[in-house]
């Protein structure tokens, strides 16, 4: 669809009638296909429409066409176009990691515009720091691994070290992130993007936004991980400074799950969702 000067790919899931959670997904090799597992709960229970995008130069969307496009102030403003697009008036929004950066920045620059917005796992870290240039920054990830394998099996391998639960549903929906080039399997967003959107993320931080939201009084809930347990002291440190900054935040913990929350307790954090969005809409 097109949406502020873009061709977005954007997925839907529930009636159209129903209440509107819109969904950034993480960064990396992800797509709207993220929230999948989760939209089922969501729309079967709640009765949700949830609608997510695959952001620049991920999944089936276009690619940014300059690294400034990555900085958080323009996709906030994509946000905003999407739900004129779409005819939304005030949808709920949820961001997992990196679109929860996004969801801070959309409600900071037009809070009204949001019914409220969903951190899941995101917001209260520590932001990215370093003065690399975007040449370095490229030149760093082209170098790492996971950009590029050998085969589908390698790429699952990989997969399966990261997220603490596997499934062929969740196989498949992680598959939608990769694509098949010379072959070989490849990142559908690859390194040079990744780094821009890093580099956005250091030039703009996501904390610049937390403040404002927290003024703003807009309603807010932070789904946080609880694994591993050894970053716990480092997490609860994190959390009360957050809460400081946004006191109106509802927090929830998500027993079983580490950083990557919708790949590894999908049910849980639907469940969570769901009834937050049913108290915005009551």
């Amino acid at each position: 669809m097109p949406a502020g000067g873009r061709d977005l790919f954007v997925r839907e899931w529930g009636d159209e009638s129903g209440p509107p959670l819109l969904f950034w997904h993480a960064l990396g090799d992800h797509t709207g296909l993220q929230v999948a597992e989760a939209a089922r709960v969501l729309t079967r229970d709640f009765g949700l429409r949830v609608i997510a995008l695959d952001a620049p130069g991920c999944g089936e969307s276009a690619p940014a066409t300059q690294p400034e496009d990555y900085l958080l102030s323009r996709l906030a403003a994509l946000v905003a176009a999407v739900a004129d697009s779409l005819r939304l008036d005030a949808p709920a929004f949820a961001g997992a990691s990196w679109g929860g950066s996004v969801a801070l920045a959309a409600a900071a620059a037009a809070p009204g515009r949001l019914r409220g917005l969903a951190l899941l796992d995101s917001g209260y870290q520590a932001p990215f720091s370093g003065e690399d240039s975007l040449e370095e920054l490229q030149r760093f990830w082209r170098a790492q691994p996971g950009f590029r394998f050998a085969s589908w099996d390698d790429w699952e391998a990989d997969a399966r070290a990261y997220f603490g639960r596997w499934s062929p549903a969740l196989a498949a929906l992680l598959r939608e992130g990769m694509r098949e080039q010379d072959g070989e399997v490849v990142s559908r967003l690859g390194p040079d993007a990744y780094a821009a959107a890093i580099w956005a993320l250091r030039r703009e931080p996501w904390s610049e936004f937390v403040a404002p939201v927290g003024s703003s009084g807009v309603h807010v809930l932070l789904l946080a991980a609880t694994e591993p347990p050894e970053r716990e002291d480092e997490r609860a440190a994190q959390l009360e400074r957050f809460t400081g900054l946004i006191p109106q935040a509802e927090i929830e913990r998500v027993p079983g799950a580490g950083h990557p929350l919708l790949e590894e307790q999908p049910e849980l954090v639907a469940r969570a969702l769901g009834e937050w969005v049913a108290r915005l809409y009551a």
